[in-house]
């Protein structure tokens, strides 16, 4: 089942179809989602975090409604969606906002990511495809292919 606090937070159709294809794949990898949010201020954060309940291993998921990478977009620092440094700038920010209830589970992926033990991933709905990102900052996907490893679609 997809979790509410996932979808009731997409806004327009379109995210809420890029949600549930990207829940659908991970699930399909065996793992399953936290209904929990890592947003601030509005839509900023990570889209997605899922725990495998047989190994324990976490993953984050930037869930598109678009065709394919080129949808990762990089933040005024430089930063790409989907990347180590990404998201740990991301969980950052959000346990510097006041009243966060997931500030122990925040703290654990923080520590994960820089130990190279939480993975991440991106999934488009338009382009029904899951990649495994293998980042740090930013990447040209083109001249960097293993930066980003289809694990299914077109």
């Amino acid at each position: 089942m997809i979790a509410r606090n996932a979808v009731s937070g997409a806004g327009p159709l379109r995210e809420a179809k890029g949600i549930v294809y990207g829940v659908r794949q991970m699930e399909s990898l065996g793992f399953d989602l936290i209904d929990q949010s890592f947003a601030y201020s509005g839509k900023q954060g990570i889209d997605l975090v899922f725990i495998n309940k047989q190994t324990g291993h976490y993953a984050t998921l930037e869930a598109k409604n678009g065709l394919g990478l080129a949808r990762l977009v990089e933040d005024t620092n430089g930063l790409r969606q989907g990347g180590r440094l990404y998201n740990i700038d991301r969980l950052t920010k959000y346990l510097a906002r006041a009243d966060n209830p997931n500030v122990s589970l925040a703290d654990d992926l923080i520590a994960g990511f820089r130990a190279g033990n939480v993975d991440s991933f991106a999934s488009f709905y338009r382009g029904k495809s899951l990649y495994q990102l293998n980042f740090e900052s930013t990447a040209n996907f083109r001249l960097e292919p293993e930066a980003a490893i289809k694990i299914r679609g077109n």
